[in-house]
């Protein structure tokens, strides 16, 4: 479960980065057009739901949501307070900040946890 759960949120986050370094598009055709099709992307963590968002955007508040995902039952994000974000370069798909770390762990027992860590660099690891 716990494996998974992290396995997931890697692969999410590598996509993210990908979708900022190829400048995908989820707004209309008009406002993409508008924007140029350059837009950052960015990952919202909150810990009140256990749920994470991709969106695109240079911030949550003015992002445009492309996918939501709650953790599986009996997991929760660790040592996070309410709400971080993580913003993906337009063009480069490089993180802000850097590094950062996201904590899944089991509800029953926080000891055991695994770790996503992004680096400056982009690189994306989980121990």
């Amino acid at each position: 479960l716990l494996r998974s759960a992290g396995d997931e949120l890697v692969a999410v986050l590598r996509d993210t980065a990908g979708k900022a370094a190829k400048q995908e598009c989820v707004k209309s055709a008009t406002e993409c057009e508008a924007a140029g099709n350059i837009e950052s992307w960015g990952v919202r963590f909150e810990s009140e739901t256990n749920t994470y968002y991709v969106f695109q955007g240079g911030s949550w508040s003015s992002g445009a949501v492309d996918s939501r995902r709650t953790l599986k039952a009996g997991l929760k994000f660790k040592d996070l307070v309410g709400a971080a974000d993580i913003i993906f370069a337009q063009l480069t798909g490089l993180p802000s900040p850097a590094p950062f770390t996201v904590k899944i762990a089991l509800t029953r027992d926080e000891s055991v946890f695994t770790t996503i860590t992004i680096e400056a660099n982009g690189r994306i690891t989980k121990e």
